[in-house]
């Protein structure tokens, strides 16, 4: 686990990255200023650099076959991931017990900026996903360090 002002495990700007079979736990983003403290576990921020607010020309971030839990933000709703801008995929992760907020989807153009498939989120914000019941969440809260 680490804590840092935000983006507690990673901070992704105007970069790429691509993220597999990785855990984040326990993670922290405790910046007081609470427009910037998001992230509990990863923020992604892309700084426009023609000025154009083009989507596509974004940075482009894939996380699959990883897990994300018990990640806390100064920011309540940004404890698991915050994507304020760029382009994020989300492919079969597990991303529960992040506080009030597993995803905060901030990006300008949505529909071209996120896309997930096969995930299992318990809180219904990293949507579309499979909502985990309570006994797989259960399950989960079993298996992860108690944070």
């Amino acid at each position: 686990s680490n804590t840092a002002a935000y983006g507690g495990a990673l901070e992704i700007y105007n970069g790429s990255a691509l993220i597999q079979n990785t855990t984040f736990a326990g993670n922290q983003a405790l910046d007081p200023d609470l427009e910037r403290g998001g992230g509990g576990a990863i923020n992604q921020y892309f700084n426009f650099g023609d000025g154009n607010n083009n989507p596509n020309e974004n940075p482009n971030v894939v996380i699959q076959n990883s897990t994300f839990a018990y990640n806390y933000a100064a920011r309540a709703g940004t404890e698991g991931i915050w994507q304020e801008n760029g382009k994020l995929q989300l492919r079969y992760n597990i991303i529960a017990h992040n506080g009030t907020g597993n995803c905060k989807i901030d990006a300008p153009n949505k529909p071209i900026q996120f896309y997930a498939t096969g995930n299992l989120d318990n809180d219904g914000t990293c949507s579309p996903a499979v909502q985990a019941d309570n006994a797989r969440a259960r399950s989960a809260r079993r298996t992860m360090p108690p944070w």
